[in-house]
């Protein structure tokens, strides 16, 4: 995925747009569980975020870029620019 001067590993992107849609169903309660509670909805929402951040730094680490959540980061605007547009589209 090349997002402006950057070329993301498919792999690693694909798994970033993923596992955050996946974060993003629970978290709305739109994703059904086995057990249909809150708590596993809640366990699986955070083991999701948990791989959006590991995700994102490989990510950062395969570009050989600082990690950072700064919505100033240049990096970190266009890449969730670009992560928004496939949830939309996939989610």
């Amino acid at each position: 995925m090349k997002i402006k001067n950057w070329d993301i590993p498919d792999v690693l992107f694909n798994d970033y747009v993923k596992f955050r849609t996946l974060a993003d169903s629970y978290l709305d309660g739109k994703s059904e569980t086995p057990s249909n509670t809150d708590y596993e909805r809640r366990a699986r929402w955070l083991l999701c975020v948990g791989k959006v951040m590991e995700t994102h730094r490989k990510i950062c680490k395969a570009l050989n870029i600082e990690y950072s959540e700064d919505t100033d980061d240049e990096f970190y605007k266009e890449f969730h620019r670009a992560v928004d547009k496939q949830v939309e589209l996939k989610g």
